[in-house]
């Protein structure tokens, strides 16, 4: 994944992690040497899919949402209103 670095996207693509990012004034250049680069190199290419998938699968889903959301709540309802009151993770 190549983006540019603007807003949130910072936060989902991790540069040289899960994606290349870009800085919002590079030009098309720029993302034309980012593309070559990673057809030049499978192997990164390949490790970049990989971890992509692995955050998804443990961050950027729903599933996990719901757990981290729950978990504060929780948190929130034990240390300060209910402490006899959970939800299910």
């Amino acid at each position: 994944m190549v983006a540019t670095d603007t807003g949130g996207v910072g936060s989902v693509i991790k540069d040289g992690v899960t994606g290349c990012l870009l800085p919002i004034t590079a030009g098309p250049d720029a993302y034309a040497d980012k593309f070559q680069a990673l057809v030049a190199d499978p192997a990164t290419y390949s490790a970049m899919a990989v971890a992509g998938r692995q955050r998804f699968e443990q961050v950027l889903n729903w599933d996990a949402w719901s757990s981290r959301v729950a978990g504060i709540t929780n948190a929130v309802l034990e240390q300060r209103w209910l402490p006899s009151m959970r939800l299910s993770a």
